[in-house]
């Protein structure tokens, strides 16, 4: 009987446990349970929809069982594509089970319409590739990697040409139908067409064990804003995680080699001879395991990046234990990070890589790991509190509770969102006063969800954000017909005046006057995140903007420092945040530049724990970018079971109604003749509680005990304090339906509710990021004014060895001071000179 190589081994390992021999029972394999005393036997074990299902008639949990079989949980699924074998029944403890039955192959016969899936998307990619070809550009790209030119030829790489693509389009629908065309994962529905939106690049085949092409993967060119690499995928199909096993890899192979990214993989399999087999993220080793058995590797050698990350060291460690447990020999290739961060680069390069026993490399994991330090690096992993969904009124706390059910999420992903979206809402039309005629803060946010792949953040997020969406796209489309109208009219009246004209002096008549051209729509939100872009809509737009980012490394990535080191765009998110105003001087504009008096930008989008490292300034340049970003990181739940729950007519029509009140808020004129804010202030009771929590938090910024590393978002949480409680106030305001009046305390107190949860959120992110050698110093340096009676002199700098000479003291003080990290005094010294002295202050 043929069956999935994962229920084979789990199967074999129930048996070494004690629970054999395993019968077969229809779809079900039936033996004793390991986990507790059976004599039935009591165990049923099946494999349904890429899940091995469980269950003992005595009670115990998949867990227990799996506990008791030495079976990790996480390899209680299977891709589609994974190779199946024949399973001799019934299955006992008397041997080690082996695979004897080939790899599958991909089918070559006629009847598409019955294709399997993974036969199905090796069909129509194939068809797709097949009239593209490689630019001379792409070529030499690919050659620099290292492949040979026959390489490179023979493996399919091909540039994205859409209109051969679009040629493509009517032969796959005849071939294969609406319905299954759109069920491989890129191909989209646009009213009555379907399309495969794809952007510039070249396109690499990522394949099955068998040599199918199980997905594509687009190698964006260089101006592109967001990530190098990206899935062809899309909503109404995701191409999963797919193993990539490089064209030419076949069974038995004693030794493969396990990597990150698919092109890398190819790379390092022709450089090195080494059958290599690529993760779909570090994070996803755990996949590769059963194409490695399939292959018969008894050796891995791992290659994750040299990248010094806390998360991609973590993620070798936990390789090399889960690969050791799987029964594999583990060793791992280690080199310079500096002579390349991927194994192709080292290899293109002929660096030197050391092979590193997998005992060996755990010892120097824990060092790098471990190492005593000022940054969170080495703690123990924060656990993040839960998002308090009472915060919001009854029915917004009802429909963020029913996203999360419907999503099968944790509830932070879509309250986190809400939060951002409202406030984009209400945008520049509000600010609550901190300090009168100095500090007003509108609800600005910069959100971001942290999340792996499948922990479905996407979409909770959308959900939260599409109702928003949708009163834009319904704005679009009104003035579309508007326009339509507008033409028909124009065109009309036109002839009426070419009529008119052609009659004589004294039978003309006096026409109406022309129409006129409709008012273009107001934009709340936006796409486009280039500063170029952006400009032109927020000086149109005086309220703001929403942005929604699927990913929030190619938010970062977009801007203009990632572009050769030229433009100002990240400088201009920086000022953003604060809504400070800004100019734009873009090519086509003359000398006059754009003028931003008041930009208001919304950012919410997610990003997965291994990509976090990715928002770093890549100059290493230490400023506060990531400060001021918001960050939720629940601990959410992956591969959960299908739920019927989905958001209630009520709940969603509460949400939608909430955004509408929340943009009614009306503007008003400023001194500078723009629109902008109406200044709200707090109630007595509101500010003496504001006052009580900002003294507590510059005392938890002053306590030594805080790591360093977060006293930069500590100190960006005192304007998401004030945007929180002023967002919740117009929350709750339109329950009740009653006036504005002031900022009432329960709200300041909700806020400081919401900033205690994104604190315990934010040790979690920090502990994953990684500090380079220069904050490192900085933070240290810190750490020492702190405990430091919270002053110093260069000459007390110098003594305790902080810093070599004066003139390096004061070059370190400065730049302490400019980071914001506390100011510069002078003060009378004994001689009567002034002397400077620095002052941690950063509240």
């Amino acid at each position: 009987m043929q069956v999935p190589y994962t229920l084979s081994v789990f199967l074999n390992k129930l048996a070494q446990a004690g629970g054999g021999p395993f019968r077969r029972e229809g779809e079900e394999f039936r033996g004793r349970c390991p986990a507790h005393a059976d004599n039935g036997p009591s165990l049923y074990v099946c494999a349904k929809d890429g899940r091995i299902l469980i269950n003992c008639k005595a009670g115990c949990t998949a867990l227990a069982v799996c506990e008791a079989a030495d079976h990790a949980t996480a390899d209680l699924t299977y891709d589609e594509d994974e190779p199946w074998t024949e399973l001799a029944a019934p299955v006992d403890a008397s041997g080690p089970h082996t695979a004897t039955g080939p790899l599958p192959t991909p089918s070559t016969g006629s009847a598409h319409a019955q294709l399997p899936t993974a036969d199905l998307r090796h069909a129509v990619y194939d068809t797709l590739l097949a009239p593209l070809e490689l630019s001379e550009a792409h070529f030499e790209e690919l050659r620099r990697r290292g492949l040979p030119a026959a390489e490179i030829q023979r493996r399919g790489y091909k540039t994205i040409d859409s209109a051969r693509l679009a040629a493509a389009l009517d032969p796959l629908l005849n071939t294969h139908g609406r319905d299954r065309l759109l069920s491989v994962p890129g191909f989209q529905e646009r009213g009555d067409r379907v399309v495969l939106p794809i952007a510039k690049g070249f396109l690499i085949p990522v394949r099955g064990p068998a040599g199918h092409i199980q997905a594509l993967k687009v190698r964006h060119d260089s101006s592109h804003a967001g990530a190098k690499y990206t899935w062809v995928s899309s909503r109404e199909a995701s191409c999963g995680n797919v193993v990539h096993v490089p064209l030419g890899v076949q069974p038995p192979v004693a030794l493969a080699r396990l990597t990150e990214g698919e092109l890398k993989a190819d790379v390092a399999t022709v450089l090195s001879g080494v059958p290599t087999v690529s993760a779909p993220g570090v994070s996803n080793w755990p996949q590769t395991i059963p194409v490695l058995k399939a292959l018969g590797a008894k050796t891995v050698r791992v290659a994750f990046d040299q990248d010094g990350k806390p998360g991609t060291l973590k993620e070798l460690r936990a390789a090399i234990h889960g690969l050791t447990r799987e029964g594999f020999s583990i060793e791992v290739e280690w080199w310079d990070g500096a002579a390349g961060k991927g194994i192709d680069d080292v290899l293109a390069g002929d660096g030197l890589i050391e092979i590193v026993p997998g005992l060996q490399a755990l010892v120097r994991l824990d060092d790098a790991l471990y190492q005593p330090g000022p940054s969170l690096a080495g703690e123990a992993e924060p656990e993040p509190v839960a998002f308090p969904t009472d915060v919001f009124p009854p029915t917004l706390e009802a429909f963020c509770r029913q996203v999360a059910e419907a999503t099968s999420t944790p509830p932070d992903f879509a309250g986190h969102t809400m939060l951002a979206t409202a406030g984009a809402s209400i945008g520049n039309s509000r600010a609550l006063c901190l300090k009168e005629h100095i500090w007003y803060e509108s609800p600005r946010f910069y959100s971001l969800s942290v999340g792996d792949p499948a922990s479905g953040k996407t979409p909770a997020i959308d959900a939260v954000v599409k109702p928003y969406q949708s009163l834009q796209m319904r704005l679009l489309a009104k003035y579309d017909q508007d326009m339509s109208a507008f033409a028909q009219a124009g065109a009309e009246y036109e002839l009426a005046v070419k009529e008119n004209r052609a009659r004589p002096a004294d039978e003309r008549q006096t026409l109406p006057a022309p129409p006129e051209e409709p008012a273009a729509p107001e934009r709340f939100v936006a796409v486009d995140a280039t500063v170029e872009s952006l400009a032109p809509l927020l000086a149109a737009n005086p309220r703001g903007l929403l942005m929604p980012q699927d990913e929030g490394v190619g938010w970062v990535r977009g801007m203009g420092q990632y572009k050769g080191g030229k433009g100002n765009d990240r400088q201009f998110w920086l000022s953003g945040w604060s809504g400070k105003g800004h100019m734009v001087d873009r090519k086509g504009q003359g000398s006059v530049p754009i003028s931003i008096p008041r930009p208001f930008i919304n950012v919410v989008g997610s990003i997965p724990p291994d990509m976090l490292g990715e928002l770093d300034d890549h100059r290493s340049r230490q400023d506060g970018f990531l400060h001021r970003i918001l960050f939720t990181f629940p601990r959410a739940q992956t591969g959960a079971d299908w739920t019927e729950v989905t958001v209630s007519p009520e709940s969603k029509q509460a949400w939608e109604s909430t955004l509408v009140g929340l943009r009614s808020l009306s503007m008003q004129e400023m001194e500078d003749g723009g629109l902008g804010y109406r200044v709200v202030h707090f109630t007595p009771e509101a500010k003496q509680a504001w006052v009580d929590w900002w003294n507590a938090h510059a005392a938890e910024i002053r306590n030594p005990d805080l790591p360093v590393a977060l006293i930069g978002p500590w100190g960006k949480l005192k304007s998401y304090t004030a945007r929180l409680a002023l967002t919740l106030h117009y929350l709750w305001l339109l329950q009740t339906a009653q006036d504005e009046g002031g900022l009432g305390e329960e709200c300041v107190r909700r806020a400081i509710r919401l900033i205690d949860y994104y604190k315990s959120h934010l040790r979690l992110v920090y502990s994953r990021l990684r500090q380079t050698p220069e904050e490192n110093r900085v933070l240290e340096v810190i750490d020492w004014v702190r405990k430091n009676a919270g002053q110093c002199t260069v000459r007390d700098m110098v003594r305790a060895k902080k810093a070599p000479t004066a003139a390096d003291a004061k070059k370190l003080l400065k730049e302490l001071e400019e980071r914001g990290y506390g100011r510069a005094e002078h003060r009378p010294g004994r001689n009567g000179r002034q002397v400077p002295w620095f002052v941690f202050d950063p509240v």
